[in-house]
């Protein structure tokens, strides 16, 4: 009985340890919102066409061309200083991400696509680590310059 118990236990961490992770980042009148993180709308703003938040962490937001827009943030990360910046491309039915970080010594990139079916982005980080990114029904679609499940 110990046994069965011991290789049920065995086999959901495995299947755990497989399945991506799941986090949510969203946008609204509130500010931008990164699993349990709150930035607010800065009220200055340090050029047109850029919007940023703060809290936790300072993000910047901006549209540079029609389907590009391009997010930079600056947050301590698990005890780390921590810097992201990402670049989103749509065109026609793919939307595709493009991101770098830089978490203490540590770099790392980051591909993501949007299915818009499940509006969730497929993040896989250059190291192998692969997560899912919902936006929750509202919420526009912005980049995500944050290193989430790491």
């Amino acid at each position: 009985m110990l046994f069965l118990l011991a290789l049920s236990a065995a086999g959901g961490g495995a299947w755990l340890s497989t399945t991506p992770r799941t986090h949510v980042v969203s946008m609204g009148s509130g500010g931008v919102r990164v699993d349990d993180i709150v930035l607010t709308r800065s009220a200055s703003e340090p050029a047109t066409g850029f919007q940023v938040f703060t809290g936790a962490a300072t993000l910047a937001l901006s549209v540079p061309a029609p389907g590009i827009m391009r997010a930079g943030a600056v947050m301590t990360w698990n005890g780390h200083v921590t810097t992201g910046s990402c670049v989103v491309h749509m065109s026609g039915h793919a939307t595709v991400e493009s991101c770098d970080f830089n978490i203490g010594a540590t770099r790392l990139a980051a591909v993501d696509t949007f299915d818009r079916a499940s509006s969730t982005w497929r993040r896989r980080y250059s190291d192998g680590i692969d997560i899912a990114i919902t936006v929750p029904d509202g919420s526009p679609l912005i980049p995500v310059p944050f290193p989430v499940g790491h």
